[in-house]
């Protein structure tokens, strides 16, 4: 296995220092087994853990030989709602916040693909990944760019998501994968995000793995500029979508004041739901006497406790 920590070590090296950073980050075959299809890959690792009741109901009902078609259809139906909500949702924001991010940089990438992340599921799991280069120290600046247009979609939508009555917990990695036909990614990233994710997720948060903490400080340590664009100041940005939770991980931070800056009217309103929707859930839990889930939403209002002074003047 290719071990994550530092994906750059082993790589190899760019083609030159003068290539173009305004073409699309990486290239794609058209099948399996060649090189383009071996890559570094920004990927979200996320659980949908309310799903679990809805998808034990959907196991009973539809045991063999006859369910009730009717009901078994309509559960179908709520279950999936939530995975195709996600879906619309982060594929939506992630290229929205990438265009602000180029226009930001005053037209710097011309006219540029925006990233538009790939999704598998199975059952209450998302998978959803982005192709960051070919090579991890190709075109440097721009992934930068889409890590951060990455990171702000996915923390607009957990917000949103939890909003909704759907909380998410994650892992984000960056490392190597095998991109096959297209549609499906395999290798050390998908497996150690999901192994970040059944061991230290543990409730609401989505977790940032080593891997991509180290490749931000390589790149800032290698200060490659394009057009006078300082990378260090680009991942000076990346990083304030992160802090260091309780339990010493980094994690997501999805309503801190980089997103308070990001943020839409969409966003501020789903705050307050999600606020709600916490508060609902802390007193079931605790009438049902469900410890374990009372202590993990818990956990989620005392980060939001933690955030209520950025988002104080954002509730009008």
């Amino acid at each position: 296995m290719i071990n994550n920590e530092g994906p750059c070590d082993d790589a190899p090296k760019p083609a030159g220092p003068h290539e173009d950073e305004s073409k699309a980050v990486g290239s794609q075959a058209d099948g399996p087994g060649n090189w383009s299809d071996i890559g570094v890959f920004l990927v979200a690792f996320l659980d949908i853990p309310g799903q679990r009741d809805a998808l034990s109901a959907l196991q009973k009902l539809g045991r063999l030989p006859d369910p009730d078609v009717r009901e078994l259809d309509s559960l179908l139906r709520r279950t999936h709602l939530a995975v195709a909500a996600f879906r619309i949702i982060f594929s939506s924001l992630v290229p929205t916040f990438y265009k602000g991010l180029c226009t930001n940089q005053a037209g710097l990438f011309g006219e540029f693909a925006p990233p538009e992340p790939r999704f598998h599921f199975f059952a209450d799991t998302c998978v959803s990944y982005v192709r960051m280069a070919e090579r991890a120290n190709d075109k440097p600046v721009l992934q930068l760019m889409v890590c951060e247009a990455f990171l702000a979609g996915l923390a607009a939508a957990f917000v949103q998501m939890l909003g909704e009555g759907h909380p998410l917990r994650g892992c984000v990695n960056l490392g190597w994968g095998w991109e096959i036909g297209g549609r499906e990614l395999y290798g050390p990233v998908v497996s150690e995000a999901y192994e970040l994710e059944r061991t230290a997720a543990q409730y609401s948060r989505v977790i940032v793995s080593p891997a991509l903490v180290s490749r931000l400080a390589a790149i800032v340590k290698a200060k490659p500029r394009v057009d006078y664009v300082d990378a260090e100041s680009l991942a000076t940005k990346v990083r304030e979508l992160l802090y260091v939770d309780l339990d010493g991980h980094r994690a997501l931070d999805y309503l801190g004041k980089r997103m308070v800056d990001l943020c839409t009217d969409t966003t501020k309103d789903s705050v307050r739901k999600a606020q709600g929707f916490l508060s609902d859930e802390a007193k079931l839990f605790e009438h049902e006497r469900n410890t374990t889930q009372a202590i993990r939403t818990r956990l989620t209002q005392m980060y939001f406790f933690s955030r209520a002074d950025l988002w104080s003047g954002k509730r009008e």
